[in-house]
């Protein structure tokens, strides 16, 4: 339930920053919805001023808040500066022993500092603020925070920087109609602006024309900046050439007021979703002459909540499925036991005999998935130590070595050397590659009955990614495929296109729930009649 109700205060936030781009009430709003949440004694979001090398308080709430608005802090000092430097989150549960700890700040507000999570404002790789919550009331924090804390940081900085860019935009669009001799400076610096933007957008005429736009409007349209002027703007805007009567644009111009529209395009990479805003700009007698439209690609803001309803559906079912199991164990022991009695007793020939046996198989499989479950819905018997990958991945590869017919479906292993050590549950690790290699067999023979004449192969690979220090492990096999209608609930348990005496449906689920106690992800991308490649990654262990 805690991840649906941080998927509903990332709902509320992504209202609220499409409602205004006045950024003083974006980041009140926002830093009172991160108190609230995290249940903290204080939070604040400082904006970093590059040329002065500093971090400065934009926003702060809890005690010292009046105080902390006065103040900045260098870049190259405190928690804040380590994290403007390394651009990565921050999670500190004893502040006052860390070295990096800047204690000037608790000096001028009175604050004292005992914990923290934290992570910076980044616009395309860019640092241009950092957002902090500090001493949790009740209890401390745990890298669900810093997760979800990352999640607000993304729009928040984007929000930002667009509040920043259109105030500048309007300026520059003001001072053009006022001062004509100031045209071509004018205009240097509107393109500059706009393609600042990473979103697509646009200034369109009373005929739905293009006057100008910035370079991420012309290349999803895949033009080249001279040729947008006097385009249909819909060219730009995936999707948005199947709307008429209720499109924002014509909405905007006819009545003055901001619109706004959601669309899906079909592309070659997938559907996309993209939320377009309108805003209406008045010539001198009020009328509204042009339109500023805004486009932005929200597809993966929406599998990240689509990804969050689907784990909190999973945590649900999971601890339904383990009371379920504790309730089903003695009844089916009784069955169990019961039947094999009665098996032992009646002849061959019997009616009881082949009646008995059928018992016993359907009790036999009912108890599999009764420990199954059991084994699963239990987070108490992870045995967490430092382990190697690579010798997880060859354990589960020799176990299936039979599975492997070179005739039928080949193993291709490029396993990384020398790769750093994560902190996991071994045992539980060799169940998911051994589930993932399974599947895989199982898709590349399925696709073999379909044309005999297919060479099937699984490849299995490790490797480190320095970027997220992380170590990622790659299964990926050139089988039949996923349907999308699969796709989109691939993780829910009992879900199997095997028969029923092949699987229980419980292999991806138990691989998803495996790796989420883990705190790291698991990613699937696949293509009917092409193959399937599922992508582990998880955190290197710290030094010892």
């Amino acid at each position: 339930m805690e991840r649906v109700e941080e998927l509903a205060a990332l709902n509320e936030i992504g209202a609220k920053l499409a409602s205004t781009l006045d950024l003083d009430v974006i980041l009140e709003y926002i830093m009172k919805k991160v108190k609230d949440v995290f249940g903290v004694e204080a939070c604040s979001l400082m904006l970093l001023d590059e040329a002065e090398g500093m971090l400065r308080f934009k926003v702060s709430f809890g005690k010292g808040a009046e105080e902390a608005r006065m103040l900045s802090v260098p870049v190259d000092r405190g928690l804040a500066g380590w994290m403007v430097r390394e651009k990565q989150p921050l999670l500190v549960q004893d502040v006052q022993k860390d070295p990096r700890f800047y204690r000037q700040v608790d000096r001028s507000t009175g604050l004292v500092t005992r914990n923290m999570i934290g992570t910076p404002l980044l616009v395309k790789e860019r640092v241009i603020g950092v957002l902090e919550a500090i001493n949790k009331l009740d209890g401390s924090f745990d890298a669900q925070d810093v997760r979800f804390l990352s999640s607000i940081a993304t729009p928040v900085a984007q929000a930002i920087e667009n509040a920043r860019l259109f105030l500048a935009l309007n300026e520059a669009y003001s001072d053009l109609l006022r001062h004509q001799q100031q045209i071509e400076e004018s205009r240097n610096l509107l393109r500059t602006i706009l393609d600042g933007i990473g979103d697509s957008l646009l200034i369109v005429d009373q005929d739905l024309n293009i006057v100008a736009g910035n370079l991420s409007a012309a290349t999803t349209a895949g033009l080249s900046l001279e040729e947008l002027p006097g385009k249909p703007f819909m060219l730009t805007m995936p999707g948005l050439e199947r709307v008429q009567k209720d499109c924002p644009v014509r909405q905007a111009l006819k009545t003055g007021e901001r619109a706004q529209r959601v669309c899906k395009s079909v592309g070659k990479d997938g559907v996309h979703e993209w939320e377009i805003y309108t805003y209406p700009l008045l010539d001198e007698d009020g009328r509204a002459s042009r339109a500023v439209v805004f486009g932005r690609d929200v597809t993966e803001e929406r599998r990240m909540e689509a990804s969050l309803v689907r784990t909190a559906k999973l945590a649900a079912v999971g601890k339904l499925a383990a009371g379920t199991a504790h309730e089903l164990s003695n009844p089916l022991t009784a069955v169990l036991g019961n039947a094999t009695l009665l098996h032992r007793l009646s002849p061959r020939d019997s009616p009881n005999y082949s009646l008995t046996t059928t018992i016993l198989e359907a009790a036999e499989r009912s108890k599999n998935i009764v420990r199954a479950l059991l084994d699963y819905a239990r987070q108490d018997q992870y045995a967490f130590s430092r382990i190697d990958i690579n010798a997880s991945l060859e354990w589960s590869a020799a176990l299936l070595k039979y599975s492997f017919d070179e005739s039928v479906v080949r193993l291709d292993k490029k396993l990384a050397g020398n790769l750093p050590r994560v902190t996991a549950s071994e045992t539980h690790l060799r169940t998911v590659w051994t589930n993932l290699l399974l599947n895989a067999v199982d898709a590349v023979k399925s696709q073999v009955k379909k044309k005999p004449d297919h060479k099937g192969v699984v490849h299995l690979s490790s490797s480190y990614v320095p970027k997220f220090e992380a170590v990622r492990v790659v299964v990926r096999d050139n089988g039949t495929g996923i349907s999308d209608e699969l796709m989109a609930k691939l993780f829910e348990p009992f879900l199997t296109t095997k028969k029923p005496s092949e699987g229980t449906g419980l292999g991806l689920y138990i691989c998803h729930t495996i790796i989420d106690q883990h705190g790291g992800t698991i990613e699937v991308d696949s293509r009917p009649g092409k193959g399937t490649q599922f992508t582990v990654t998880l955190k290197v262990a710290g030094p010892k």
